[in-house]
C-alpha cells in the first residue's frame, strides 16, 4: 500500500494535536506515524523547543485542534512548554486526553489528572494495539481519514472474518441512515429552494437555549470554539485566563484593538505566575494595563491566578472596567444576594442598566444575582455578545 503523508496535518478538517517533550519525540512520532497510518489527522510541532517563545503557530493549532493529547513523562511534567500547552488547552475547552509513558508519579499534572481519560504506553508496549485503543474514544473517530494500513488485520486477524459476517446489515444501515434522509433534504430543501443554514450546529446547542444566538456569533467570529467537532460544553466553568482571552478577541473583532500591533510587544509579565512566553501573555498584559484585571497578592507574589474558576460576578466586573468603571447608584441594588458595599456592586447595576446581565426571581418573589457562582462557557459567550451589542 501507499504510505501515507506522514507529516504533521495542516488543514480545516477535525485533528488530534500532540502535547509532549522533546526528550520523548522518538516515542511520541511512533505514535504519530501509527495514527497517520490508521488514517488519522494528527498535528505536532517539528520544531526543535529551545529558548524561542512559544509560537504564534503552535497557539492557533491547539485554538484549532478537535482533541489534545498530551504524552505523560518525567521529562513533560516539568516541561514549561508542555504545562503552558495544556492548560492554554484547558482555558479554549478542549477535549483533552493524556497518555503515560512510563509509570511516574507526577508533581504538576497530577492535579489534573482525575479529569482527563488517560491511557499507557510504555516501553515494550505494542504500538498498534495502542491506537486500537485510542480508537475506541469518542473523540478519534471525527478525526480520521480513510485509514492506509489496517492495524486491525496486523493485530487482530478475526476482526476481517467478522466484518464478513455484517457487511448487508451495514449495506441497509447506509441505506437507512444516509440515502434516504438525502432524499428527504432533497425533497424539503433543495426542492423548494429552501437552502440550508451555514452557522455551525452542536449537539449540545439547542436553538431554542438563551445561548444559541450568542455561541453560533462567536463561533463565526472568531472567539471561540467548540470543545469538539459536535459540542460546545456551554455549561463546562470558564477560567479567568479564559475570559481575559475571550474579552480580547472580542475588542479585536469590534475593531477597538489592533492586533497586529500588539505581537512585537516585548517586556516581561505582570504576574509572577503567568510566563512572559505563555501564549496567552499578550491578552493578559492587556487587561493589565487597562486595569480590567488587577491580580492580587498571594505571600510575596503579585499573581493572576490564572486557572482559577471566574465567577458570574467577575466577568462584569471585567467588563464594567472595559466600559471606564461608570460610578452607579448602588442604593438601586434590588438583589438580595448583593451586598450595596461589594467591589462588584456598580458593575452588577450597570451591566443591568446596559441590558448585559439580570438576576433570577424566586418563588417568593426575592431577585437574586448569585454573585459568587461560575461562569459558564453558555454565559460567558451570552454577556460578552450582549456587551458587543451595547458597543457595537
Amino acid at each position: 500500500m501507499t504510505e501515507p503523508n506522514l507529516r504533521p496535518y495542516e488543514g480545516n478538517e477535525p485533528y488530534i494535536f500532540l502535547s509532549y517533550s522533546n526528550r520523548d519525540r522518538e516515542q511520541v512520532l511512533r505514535v504519530a506515524v501509527a495514527l497517520r497510518r490508521a488514517g488519522y489527522r494528527v498535528w505536532w510541532d517539528e520544531a526543535i523547543r529551545g529558548g524561542d517563545k512559544i509560537s504564534k503557530e503552535l497557539i492557533d493549532h491547539i485554538e484549532r485542534c478537535s482533541l489534545f493529547l498530551l504524552f505523560l513523562s518525567h521529562e513533560s511534567d516539568k516541561s514549561e512548554y508542555c504545562q503552558m500547552e495544556f492548560q492554554y488547552a484547558r482555558s479554549e475547552g478542549k477535549q483533552i486526553d493524556a497518555v503515560r509513558l512510563e509509570d511516574e508519579k507526577f508533581r504538576y499534572f497530577r492535579f489534573y489528572l482525575g479529569n482527563v481519560h488517560t491511557d499507557r504506553l510504555f516501553p515494550g508496549d505494542s504500538v498498534n494495539e495502542f491506537v486500537i485503543r485510542l480508537s475506541e474514544n469518542k473523540a478519534f473517530p471525527p478525526c480520521r481519514e480513510t485509514p492506509s494500513v489496517s492495524l486491525e488485520v496486523e493485530v487482530k486477524p478475526q476482526v476481517e472474518q467478522n466484518k464478513r459476517r455484517i457487511s448487508a446489515p451495514l449495506a441497509l444501515l447506509f441505506v437507512c441512515v444516509l440515502l434516504i434522509p438525502a432524499l428527504l433534504f432533497y425533497f424539503f430543501y433543495e426542492k423548494d429552494g429552501i437552502q440550508p443554514t451555514d452557522e455551525p450546529i452542536f449537539e449540545d446547542v439547542l436553538p431554542d437555549s438563551y445561548y444559541y444566538e450568542p455561541i453560533m456569533w462567536a463561533v463565526e467570529n472568531g472567539i471561540t470554539a467548540g470543545t469538539d467537532p459536535n459540542h460546545f460544553s456551554p455549561d463546562v466553568a470558564c477560567t479567568r485566563v479564559g475570559i481575559i482571552l475571550w474579552i480580547w478577541r472580542v475588542m479585536v473583532q469590534e475593531g477597538a484593538i489592533d492586533e497586529s500591533l500588539y505581537y512585537d510587544v516585548t517586556g516581561e509579565s505582570p504576574y509572577s505566575d503567568v510566563p512572559p512566553d505563555s501564549p496567552y501573555i499578550i491578552a493578559v498584559r492587556w487587561a493589565f494595563n487597562k486595569g480590567i484585571e488587577q491580580g492580587h497578592v498571594i505571600g510575596e507574589s503579585f499573581v493572576l491566578s490564572p486557572y482559577e474558576i471566574c465567577t458570574r460576578v467577575q466577568i462584569l466586573i471585567y467588563l464594567w472596567r472595559l466600559a471606564g468603571s461608570p460610578k452607579e447608584d448602588t442604593s438601586r441594588l434590588a438583589y438580595m444576594d448583593v451586598d450595596p458595599s461589594s467591589i462588584g456592586a456598580d458593575a452588577i447595576i450597570w451591566a443591568g442598566r446596559e441590558g448585559i446581565s439580570k438576576g433570577v426571581m424566586d418563588e417568593y418573589g426575592g431577585t437574586y444575582f448569585h454573585p459568587d457562582n461560575l461562569c459558564s462557557r453558555g454565559q460567558a459567550i451570552t454577556l460578552l455578545y450582549r456587551y458587543a451589542q451595547s458597543i457595537g
